[in-house]
């Protein structure tokens, strides 16, 4: 196993870079979040985004691929209990994509946060401001609480600049006279 590099981005040391790097996109998009906000049974939670109407927790993992969650789905699945009603996103090492209609004559490739931890992908919305919703059931955006099947999926290279410049803001320079490694 891994360990991620301690990264400290606007007052707040992360665990690894990449949740760092998380942040800074979040910070980017303009969403309130915290981290690491509480222990559960045998998980905490690494963010929990705040929307309108609702929060949703997040769990970031150095993967490419929904499958490669298995494990910590299962531990995340137990530390809730049968009975909760929280909805989690996993977040991995990027933004991705995902084909809308691979049926389609003309399939398109959208952007993509990461995954529901039912497997559904987690799409962007952008209608006045970023948020994300589920790209096959529920349209109904986390941040903004808008609902029904007129999201507006922004531009797979807007998503990727963002994704890139929030990789920018958490870059680790090496300590220098008189200046402070990040």
């Amino acid at each position: 196993m891994t360990t991620g590099i301690p990264t400290r981005f606007e007052g707040c040391e992360y665990r690894s870079r990449l949740e760092a790097k998380w942040a800074a996109f979040f910070s980017l998009v303009g969403w309130k979040f915290q981290y690491e906000p509480f222990d559960l049974n045998g998980w905490i939670p690494d963010f929990v985004l705040v929307g309108k109407d609702q929060s949703t927790l997040v769990e970031v993992k150095p993967f490419t691929r929904f499958e490669e969650f298995a494990v910590d789905r299962a531990k995340i699945l137990r530390a809730l209990g049968p009975e909760s009603d929280s909805e989690v996103l996993l977040l991995g090492c990027s933004v991705f994509t995902v084909l809308h209609d691979p049926e389609d004559v003309e399939p398109c490739a959208i952007p993509c946060l990461g995954w529901f931890l039912t497997g559904e992908p987690a799409g962007f919305n952008r209608r006045g401001q970023w948020g994300f919703m589920g790209i096959y059931q529920c349209w109904t955006d986390r941040i903004t609480g808008t609902s029904g099947n007129n999201f507006v999926i922004p531009r797979l290279e807007h998503a990727v600049t963002l994704w890139n410049e929030s990789g920018n803001m958490v870059k680790w320079f090496p300590k220098s006279p008189g200046k402070e490694a990040t």
